[in-house]
């Protein structure tokens, strides 16, 4: 990637953006921040509202409060020098605790995330 590419947005192959992009490549993420939209479990639920036992394990296999706390690596907009910070980050976390990061990257960023996420809106 050039040198002068600063603003970074990583979406993920199984995403799907519906309508403009614009906005979200405009979007002045501070550096040292990640954008990023809540995790979803609701779609993992069973009655009740009881989440499986592999998503409790996951939460806290990696120290994770709860799952509203979480956010989807799908779709993130950052800054370069923030990437260059925390990637090397997830990826000791990856490969330390690979068993409880069954969808790779998504997990190991989760367990990172304190302090680098800005909420975006699902919507």
């Amino acid at each position: 990637m050039p040198d002068d590419c600063d603003r970074i947005m990583y979406l993920d192959g199984d995403m799907q953006l519906v309508g403009d992009a614009a906005p979200l490549l405009r979007l002045d993420v501070p550096e040292g921040r990640i954008a990023a939209a809540a995790r979803n479990f609701v779609m993992f639920e069973g009655p009740a509202r009881q989440r499986p036992g592999w998503s409790e394990y996951h939460l806290t296999s990696l120290q994770l409060d709860d799952a509203g706390s979480c956010f989807n690596a799908g779709l993130m907009p950052f800054r370069r020098k923030t990437w260059a910070e925390i990637a090397p980050r997830a990826l000791d976390v990856f490969l330390t605790k690979a068993g409880t990061c069954a969808h790779h990257d998504q997990p190991a960023l989760n367990a990172i995330r304190a302090g680098y996420l800005l909420p975006l809106s699902p919507g």
